[in-house]
């Protein structure tokens, strides 16, 4: 499948002082990457800057194997890729002081073919819009998404708001990530929306469907979306890349 255009933007939104946020996007490659170092801690853009340099680095002497293998070696493959880059960001803040604790969330898509492998760890998100219909491809490694899961709390419960601050999975933990994995066909005129949560805790999935059943612009639908998130509030950095597949 065909990418027709991409686009990428990210901003520091109306509070914070410093963007932590990172995206790459490569349509010759398939691979497109947002990352969100974790706010609070030190050194979030640099975590989340690794994310979007060793994420690419690592699956470009793997992208030929993954479009061969049976779907759970190529799971194995991008945990190894993810255990990698955790580890790395994970020794970095054990070797330098400046940079202790620090960590990020990430999402990426790899194009291949006529499939995309999908994966997340934190709660970045990836979107799919087709048909005109905006469906959710990824689960948020957060304790607001467990309590849900697990009914122990309601979607309109206000505690959920302190609860999707807190974290159970993100790059530069201790311990190995777990991510969140999923392969899908392809088709004609499918669009990608890849995005941090500076978006997703400001503006609810309908608006974000509005704006792209209305804006067939990429450019143009990211700008739209950060202006949506930086309207609401803009409580945190805002990153959105919009990738779009030819009739």
């Amino acid at each position: 499948m065909r990418i027709r255009d991409y686009a990428g933007l990210s901003d520091v939104g109306s509070v914070r002082e410093n963007n932590e946020d990172r995206w790459f996007g490569d349509p010759a490659a398939g691979l497109f990457v947002v990352a969100d170092g974790l706010g609070g801690h030190a050194a979030g853009e640099v975590a989340s800057q690794r994310a979007v340099e060793q994420v690419p680095r690592l699956l470009a002497s793997r992208r030929q194997s993954l479009a061969t293998r049976q779907e759970s070696q190529a799971a194995r493959t991008l945990n190894a890729v993810l255990r990698a880059v955790n580890r790395t960001i994970w020794q970095e803040a054990q070797s330098n002081t400046a940079y202790r604790g620090m960590g990020t969330t990430v999402a990426f898509v790899l194009v291949m073919d006529e499939t995309a492998i999908v994966v997340s760890v934190g709660d970045c998100r990836v979107y799919l819009q087709r048909a005109g219909t905006l469906h959710l491809l990824t689960h948020d490694h957060s304790l607001a998404q467990y309590l849900l899961d697990n009914q122990m709390m309601a979607a309109d419960d206000p505690r959920l708001s302190f609860a999707r601050r807190q974290l159970l999975q993100h790059l530069g933990m201790a311990t190995p990530p777990l991510p969140w994995m999923r392969k899908l066909t392809l088709a004609g005129g499918d669009r990608f929306l890849l995005c941090s949560d500076g978006l997703t805790d400001m503006v609810p999935d309908e608006g974000i469907a509005a704006v792209l059943r209305r804006e067939p612009r990429v450019q143009a639908a990211c700008a739209e979306l950060v202006d949506l998130a930086k309207l609401a509030g803009g409580r945190d950095n805002v990153t959105v890349v919009l990738v779009d597949f030819e009739v």
